[in-house]
């Protein structure tokens, strides 16, 4: 039961998480559990580690919920004292921290009641991390989404990632999935990049949409279900599979001059570049990876763009129906910002 003075903080829409004015969002789970997903803002003071959590729990098994108890609350005081010390000593007497665990249970309530004591204004979520998940799957699984999505299409190499950040400066509402799953979306999008987990990256899609104005288009590149190893939520892909288009287009020469100047990383390694187009051996014949090895290793990274293209990611690309066709003359970056205005003006019409 927690102390009377202690708020506890109901969220029954991700809305709510905008209506609250708090310092800080503190979760108290540990580094792990927070690195797999957490609150918008939240920071990490952890009251167990992942290793002092793993021997509690290894306890209760073994003993039983009194004898884990009894050595967690040991651990959990010890480490709020370190809290106390390292983080919060400087906090001022009016300070308004909302502190959630796993469930809204001891190790939220722990550090609770010492900030109560100290004097300062303190919330727990109700239900923990655990009620504000079930609002994130609900959202994007359950539940229509209430927006226009519009998506831009286009086949590789037509600037359209470049172009939604310029959008996104003008104002247009822009989804930007690629950037959100840190991959670039094909099998040469996630050389040096270390995506989300599934989990947070459905609280950042979450937490963007939940922002948006419902009465304006959102603009979504579009994409297939899978963004390397994480997939477009159920809720937000069956809207994407319903929405409208516009295309991008641009000659097969400036687009793989294009791919090589955005793909510099891709090429800083050889055998890495191999291993990649060694990873196309199910979808094509020996002979044809030999030849863009080959192209590779002897660094004809253009001609190696444009065969890729027309073997392998054109023929992917639907032929679906769109409402309107910027064609780019060439993709200076001059060109990509008028074609981004235009776009703006389509999109602020439909």
């Amino acid at each position: 039961m927690l102390h009377p003075q202690i708020n506890e903080v109901l969220i029954e829409t991700l809305e709510d998480l905008t209506c609250h004015q708090f310092d800080e969002v503190i979760d108290v789970r540990s580094p792990t559990e927070f690195q797999q997903d957490r609150l918008p803002s939240a920071i990490n003071l952890p009251v167990l580690n992942d290793q002092e959590r793993h021997l509690i729990g290894t306890q209760y098994k073994n003993e039983g919920s009194y004898h884990a108890r009894k050595k967690g609350s040991t651990i959990i005081s010890q480490n709020i004292s370190q809290l106390i010390e390292q983080h919060f000593q400087l906090k001022e007497l009016g300070y308004k921290p909302l502190i959630y665990c796993w469930r809204g249970g001891q190790r939220s309530g722990s550090l609770a009641e010492v900030c109560r004591q100290i004097g300062w204004q303190t919330s727990v979520l109700k239900g923990g991390y655990k009620s504000y998940r079930k609002l994130v799957y609900d959202y994007l699984y359950t539940s229509p989404l209430p927006f226009k999505i519009i998506l831009l299409s286009g086949h590789s190499g037509t600037a359209k990632t470049e172009t939604l950040k310029l959008l996104s400066g003008m104002g247009t509402q822009v989804l930007n999935l690629e950037e959100l799953a840190n991959h670039k979306g094909s099998i040469f999008g996630g050389i040096g990049m270390n995506q989300p987990s599934q989990k947070m990256f459905e609280s950042q899609l979450a937490g963007q949409l939940v922002k948006f104005d419902t009465t304006k288009p959102v603009l979504i590149e579009a994409e297939s279900q899978k963004i390397g190893r994480l997939f477009i939520p159920p809720s937000l892909w069956q809207t994407m599979k319903k929405s409208k288009r516009i295309m991008m287009s641009a000659t097969i020469e400036d687009r793989s001059a294009y791919t090589v100047t955005t793909y510099q990383e891709i090429i800083q390694s050889t055998d890495g570049l191999v291993d990649l187009v060694e990873r196309l051996s199910p979808y094509h014949s020996r002979k044809c990876l030999d030849n863009w090895i080959q192209l590779a290793k002897a660094g004809e990274y253009q001609e190696l763009a444009t065969q890729l293209m027309i073997n392998h990611y054109d023929p992917r690309y639907g032929g679906d129906s769109y409402i309107d066709h910027i064609k780019m003359p060439d993709l200076a970056p001059n060109t990509i910002k008028v074609a981004a205005q235009k776009l703006a003006k389509i999109i602020a019409q439909n």
